[in-house]
């Protein structure tokens, strides 16, 4: 199964603003080594089943890379946010 042009371009684009190894040693979510490793694998794999499994996985991680983009680093200092044990407590009881 070959990918299209647009598909390894758009996910290149991405790989490259969220996923290099500066910003996911930035984030801290995922090892760095161990990234470096699935991706390199992701590009070299040639198995249709096996790259399936693998494009879910990697949208999964390219999506929580750009959730802390836009919501962590982005918005608020992190001393701005308010505490949710408070949050917790309310809605345990």
């Amino acid at each position: 199964m070959k990918i299209g042009k647009n598909k390894r371009a758009a996910v290149s684009d991405l790989l490259d603003k969220y996923v290099s190894e500066a910003a996911v040693a930035k984030a801290g979510i995922f090892d760095v080594g161990r990234m470096n490793r699935f991706i390199d694998d992701y590009h070299n794999d040639t198995d249709p089943v096996s790259l399936t499994r693998k494009d879910a996985l990697l949208n999964h991680l390219i999506g929580l890379q750009i959730l802390h983009h836009q919501f962590i680093e982005t918005n608020a200092p992190l001393d701005s946010l308010m505490p949710i044990e408070p949050l917790v407590q309310e809605v345990s009881y």
